[in-house]
């Protein structure tokens, strides 16, 4: 429906999901016995919705392309149906079905009144019987589209200036713009509506929006009305032109009981060929012919739409990825995670009357880690498979220790009491994998479980740094390998909660903003070195958050990228016979999907 402004009465309009205005031209010429067929259809009794003047703006037009063009127009060609509460269905399905369509004529049908999406397909529905239509009563205009289309009219135009919200009930909101006879403008008719063949494509508000009115009729209406009117004024009109100013948006003059909407955005599409006119009304299909592509609605369908949002898969999209029914999507993400680590590994005791082993932790500097993500997602239920592998180097780790160090064999050996400097570095090879299974408990909000495995191997490196001494004059390095690979491997099931937001209509650009949590209870096993026995370890807990947002940009073929910026975060807790150990890697992602 339409909702008035001012003081009129404000009320939800839903239909129009993209508001449609065909054309298809079949005829090489125009004869006398063409005919100007039209269908409007307004909701006169509805005082708020002011449709009355939406039908005297289209009986003009008709008048007026009647006088411009020649085409045959009448009683029995021109058909008005003002809309009745409870009754009126079958008359409308009549009107359309009925209607006897020659390849010559031109057929304009025009809707002004209550309805809304039943998501069927991206055009509205038009309760045809008032607001309280019934489901099993409404007329899909696609299906007026595509019936009138098979009677191979030359010109097809089909307009539905009503609301395209996905509501339960149906709904709408509030001198001639063209004025009397065509005057002067007459050329330009006929250019508009005898030269050109092809599709146009009209909506008076993108999905999820509320359509209105105002004591002037439809407020796109009156828009496109008002651009068609500014194109006859030039020498060669065209579809392109009118398409430019039908779609600028249109200030909502009071968002609050508008449910915050602060404009209303109609789209168009325009694919038409431009044929030359001769004297005699007809068409030279020898004299060249333009291909026009218009689609130019500043707020686009697959773009600045925040109507089906679902966690974590590109809230802005997944409402148009459903157009047509389709409730799936896969996608494939490439992520870099500026990331630091810190590491741990247990090492070893030379001697047997110390300690069986101790801990060692190092940050690494920040690096760059790949990571790769493959998903996909039917209605509420979501997949997703996350990989990295990346190899770490962590800075040397220098202590100092009292220790006997031998010289010589037997009864020559010497010994001295020195004070040792031990350098240690180790590197890791580093196998990530993560899978989920989620669940859309809220269109913003999804809960899932998760299962974790983690695979460290180290490679310990060493050397004994010995002071000037009597046995060693000068000092003396001696490299040692007490660890030569140590592995752990960290595996368990995890708790998931995720949200996304869109935030187009606060920001005016596709971005949404995620957020992930991870909790979980993971087991380690162990082993000091690649020989030897593995170790099982109790479990201990896992956590990871991941924060950041999600900029969605055109639609390339049938993918839509979307660059992805956060911040990341995972903490691993182990507790071995020897110690507990902590892993904790952190930085920044940016990263590339793509969602089919």
């Amino acid at each position: 429906m339409l909702m008035t402004t001012h003081s009129f009465v404000q009320r939800p309009l839903k239909l129009l999901r993209w508001l449609g205005l065909l054309c298809c031209g079949l005829a090489p010429s125009v004869t006398l016995a063409a005919t100007l067929h039209a269908i409007i259809i307004t909701d006169t009794s509805d005082p708020s919705l002011h449709a009355d003047q939406d039908r005297d703006n289209l009986k003009q037009l008709v008048a007026n392309i009647h006088e411009a063009t020649g085409l045959e127009s009448n009683s029995t060609s021109t058909v008005i149906i003002e809309v009745v509460p409870h009754s009126g269905y079958e008359k409308v399905k009549n009107a359309v079905t009925g209607l006897p369509v020659t390849a010559e004529d031109v057929v304009i049908f025009y809707y002004a009144g209550h309805g809304n999406n039943t998501e069927q397909s991206s055009w509205p529905a038009m309760a045809v019987e008032g607001e309280d239509t019934k489901d099993d009563k409404l007329v899909e205009l696609n299906w007026v589209k595509e019936t009138l289309s098979n009677k191979s009219p030359r010109l097809l135009i089909a307009i539905a200036d009503t609301c395209n919200e996905f509501l339960d009930e149906p709904s709408r909101g509030e001198g001639t713009i063209l004025g009397e006879g065509v005057g002067s403008y007459k050329q330009a008719y006929r250019k508009l509506f005898l030269g050109y063949r092809g599709v146009i494509m009209a909506a008076g508000a993108i999905p999820e929006q509320q359509a209105f009115s105002n004591q002037g009729g439809g407020r796109f209406t009156q828009q496109w009305l008002t651009s068609l009117k500014e194109e006859l004024k030039s020498a060669e009109p065209d579809w392109n032109n009118i398409a430019v100013g039908s779609v600028k948006d249109i200030p909502v003059e009071n968002p609050v009981e508008a449910r915050d909407q602060k404009v209303q955005s109609p789209q168009m599409e325009v694919k038409v060929k431009a044929v030359a006119l001769a004297d005699g009304n007809e068409e030279n299909e020898d004299g060249g012919s333009l291909l026009l592509s218009h689609n130019q609605p500043p707020l686009k369908p697959d773009e600045m739409v925040c109507a089906q949002q679902s966690a974590g898969w590109g809230t802005c999209y997944l409402g148009t990825a459903e157009e047509g029914g389709r409730k799936w999507s896969v996608f494939v993400e490439a992520k870099g995670w500026l990331n630091q680590w810190q590491g741990w590994y247990y090492q070893s005791s030379l001697s047997e009357n110390r300690s069986k082993g101790h801990f060692i932790s190092a940050t690494t500097d920040p690096k760059l880690v790949p990571m790769l993500t493959l998903g996909g997602r039917y209605d509420k239920l979501s997949v997703a498979l996350t990989f990295l592998s990346e190899s770490y180097t962590f800075p040397k780790i220098s202590s100092w220790r009292k220790e006997l160090w031998p010289i010589g064999e037997g009864e020559n050996r010497q010994w001295e009491d020195l004070l040792v400097e031990r350098q240690s570095q180790d590197t890791a090879e580093r196998v990530e994998t993560d899978v989920t299974l989620g669940y859309s408990i809220l269109p913003e909000l999804q809960i899932g479980i998760g299962f974790k495995r983690a695979t460290l191997d180290y490679d310990f490196h060493g050397v004994a740094i010995l002071p000037d001494s009597t046995i060693f004059p000068g000092g003396s390095e001696k490299p040692y390998d007490q660890v030569t690979g140590g592995q752990y491997t960290i595996y368990g099931l995890s708790l998931n909660i995720g949200g996304q937001t869109c935030m187009a209509n606060w920001l005016g650009v596709n971005v949404s903003m995620f957020g992930n949590f991870s909790y979980g209870a993971l087991k380690t096993k162990w082993k000091w070195n690649v020989n030897d026995d593995e170790n099982d370890s109790d479990y201990t807990t896992y956590h990871s958050t991941d924060l950041g947002l999600s900029w969605e940009l055109s639609r390339w073929q049938q993918w839509v990228p979307e660059i992805r910026f956060g911040y990341r975060a995972q903490t691993i807790y182990t507790d071995t016979a020897y110690g507990d150990g902590v892993d904790t890697t952190e930085g920044f992602t940016l990263g590339l999907r793509l969602i089919f």
